[in-house]
């Protein structure tokens, strides 16, 4: 096949109600990643487990997701808001709003 790898497919999901706006893969752990959707929500897929975690972590769409380190997880939303999700503990999130001086 000249060099090229076989892609498999992992996971089946059902279309969502809403749009998936964005995905990161966690930098230490590549069974890790997540998306944000136009409804606000976050989801935390672990691929090994099948597990998934929904947090609903704005009031509008999330713009951006990006992991900050292995355990801490950043968005950005149309809201006007920030909010840094830390996982070691729980979850936990913290809310950055848009007017930090």
């Amino acid at each position: 096949m000249n060099g090229e790898k076989k892609l498999s497919v992992v996971r089946r999901e059902a279309a969502s109600a809403d749009v998936l706006t964005d995905l990161a893969f966690s930098p230490t752990n590549s069974r890790i990643f997540v998306t944000s959707s136009g409804n606000g929500k976050l989801v935390i897929h672990d691929i090994k487990s099948q597990k998934k975690t929904e947090l609903i972590a704005h009031t509008a769409e999330i713009s951006s997701v990006e992991w900050n380190v292995a355990t801490e997880i950043l968005t950005g939303s149309w809201d006007g808001s920030v909010r840094l999700v830390r996982m070691y503990l729980g979850i936990e999130m913290r809310l950055f709003p848009p007017d930090i001086s």
